[in-house]
């Protein structure tokens, strides 16, 4: 009887300890602001947090089962395929994944991701989870300074050749065919 009670009692304290263990992580995975979710083999939606369901706009029940395929244009599935294929086969993450999504309204996101394999208890895999950021708006912000950038240089490079040019116009006993010719000179760099 004493070890029965004692078996009872291991039990229901590994029972409290797994139930504490899953409440901590839950509550990680849905106060994050990175989307987390874990699909099939088939590329089906398993579980994930409701960060992943901001993102691509639809609802938990929306998104239970639903593929990734539905996601995403024919190219970006066939991107996505490919890796989940890579890992699959290599068993190495996929770090710092591209996936271009279109949300439930339409909308192209950009998202980028850490991929992993699941397996279960006899090693095997069984599925992918991953974890990722709508990178959306960092990489149009990335692109809208590199073309600023850019554009200011070139302006950079005009006014170069006015300072030049000005330069040129108060040198005194300068003639007009050396003022000219400075500005022949001066142009084609600040193109």
């Amino acid at each position: 009887m004493t070890e029965i009670c004692v078996d009872l009692s291991e039990r229901k304290a590994a029972e409290e300890a797994l139930r504490e263990s899953e409440d901590k992580y839950r509550t990680i995975l849905d106060n994050i602001e990175s989307a987390y979710l874990e699909v099939d083999l088939a590329g089906n939606f398993l579980f994930f947090n409701d960060s992943l369901c901001r993102i691509v706009g639809y609802s938990r029940d929306e998104l239970l089962g639903m593929n990734y395929r539905e996601l995403a244009d024919e190219n970006s599935a066939e991107n996505i395929r490919g890796v989940f294929n890579e890992i699959y086969e290599n068993d190495n993450p996929g770090i710092g994944v591209d996936w271009q999504i279109i949300r439930k309204d339409g909308a192209k996101r950009e998202i980028e991701a850490s991929i992993f394999v699941m397996k279960n208890a006899q090693g095997q895999v069984t599925g992918f989870r991953g974890i990722g950021q709508d990178v959306t708006e960092t990489r149009r912000a990335t692109e809208d300074l590199r073309k600023r950038t850019h554009e200011l240089g070139e302006r950079v490079k005009e006014l170069n050749c006015l300072y030049g040019i000005s330069h040129l116009i108060e040198q005194p006993d300068t003639s007009s065919e050396e003022i000219l010719q400075g500005t022949v000179d001066l142009i084609p760099p600040s193109w």
